[in-house]
């Protein structure tokens, strides 16, 4: 048996026992296997940190990936650690930006009062700031370079400033500092040209669209298995999270129809696919932090919690329709494992024989080897000439 079949059958040890104790307990017994592996908890009793809480201001939301007050960190460092320093980042969604930008230039914002109080609690409580996703998405469409350039040089002064108010609208910015500033994230932007982020993209794309179209069609009786085999067979691809939530739709969820995928439902701005791109940036964001995301510094013994500032109420409930169980940071790359995972999907799948292909290894490792022979491009072209004739 391989060291990393080895590895799954203890972290399934782990994920499978209850208290934390016995979860150290398995740790410590298997520490040659645990070598540069950090597990996150976010399902313990208490942490072994100061416990933080989401925020809310109104609309304005600070969305975490999973219950930071039940949070444990383990790795062979820190079983017997109480305590661990903290530090906080929080990605910003782009209409949070559009805001300090439209406040700081004299436009009118009706929950002004909420904005003011929800980025001065971030100032207040040290957030690290970062804004990188969402100028990847500003650059991914088109854009009016002065108005981006002016959002940027908004976010600059409250990014410098000790407090968000009407008075940062009459400051001046050090113009060489600012233009370091601006092409550092014009650079950073420039990764939504990157092959990877954008093929990643579109296989959620591609499934938004295809959940839409079965959801559309009438005489579509087993929608989930549908959309199962589409992930199957066309994309060569199970996105365990973006499928459960596609299932819930599928299964007319309210929480998911209403909140979510309200973008489809409410009077549709720019048609649906527009509604449909944007509605995929909302959930790829998640994905993307997921990625960039550290969680555990072990040289610092840092704690590095991510968070995700919105005024998007079906963003929020995104985070938090099915947060993380668990995080497995190997290689320093994040492995995640949430709340509901496949086997709350196979509940609604009639196709037994189609959940067999899901979990089965060699399946697994077939679909690894075919992905990369999908050419998505031409998936997507196929279900967006479809999309045009939906009604919803």
């Amino acid at each position: 048996m391989t060291m990393e079949e080895l590895q799954q059958i203890v972290l399934q040890e782990i994920i499978n026992c209850e208290g934390t104790v016995e979860k150290i307990a398995i740790m410590k017994k298997n520490t040659n296997l645990f070598k540069n592996i950090q597990i996150a908890l976010f399902d313990e009793e208490s942490s072994n940190f100061e416990a933080l809480e989401d925020r809310s201001f109104g609309k304005y939301h600070l969305c975490s990936i999973g219950d930071y007050c039940k949070m444990w960190i383990l790795d062979n460092n820190n079983t017997e650690r109480v305590q661990l320093n903290v530090a906080k980042r929080v990605y910003f969604d782009i209409n949070i930006i559009s805001r300090i930008d439209d406040y700081l230039n004299g436009k009118i914002i009706d929950d002004e009062l909420d904005l003011v109080d929800f980025l001065n609690y971030i100032k207040n409580e040290n957030y690290d700031l970062e804004i990188g996703n969402s100028v990847i998405e500003r650059l991914s469409k088109s854009y009016n370079e002065r108005l981006f350039r002016r959002s940027m040089e908004s976010f600059y002064k409250y990014l410098h400033a000790d407090s968000f108010g009407k008075e940062l609208a009459l400051e001046t910015v050090n113009q060489g500092e600012f233009e370091r500033f601006y092409n550092h994230y014009k650079q950073i932007g420039q990764m939504c040209n990157d092959d990877n982020l954008n093929r990643q993209y579109d296989f959620i794309f591609c499934m938004m669209m295809k959940a839409i179209i079965i959801k559309a069609d009438k005489k579509c009786c087993n929608k989930v298995d549908e959309l199962v085999k589409f992930c199957l067979n066309e994309l060569k691809c199970i996105m365990i999270n973006e499928l459960y939530l596609l299932c819930l739709y599928l299964e007319n969820s309210q929480d998911v129809i209403k909140h979510t995928f309200a973008k489809f439902h409410s009077s549709i701005k720019n048609g649906l696919e527009n509604a449909v791109r944007n509605t995929t940036w909302d959930i790829y964001h998640a994905r993307f932090i997921e990625q960039e995301m550290s969680l555990y510094d072990e040289k610092t013994q840092m704690v590095i919690l991510p968070y995700f500032a919105t005024n998007d109420r079906g963003v929020k409930d995104y985070w938090s329709i099915n947060p993380r169980k668990m995080v497995v940071i190997k290689d320093n790359r994040p492995i995640n494992i949430y709340i509901h995972n496949i086997g709350d999907i196979e509940t609604i799948i009639n196709d037994k024989n189609l959940y067999y292909q899901i979990v089965d290894p060699s399946n697994q490792i077939k679909r690894r080897i075919e992905i990369n022979n999908i050419n998505i491009i031409e998936v997507k072209t196929a279900l967006l000439a479809k999309l045009k004739n939906v009604t919803i």
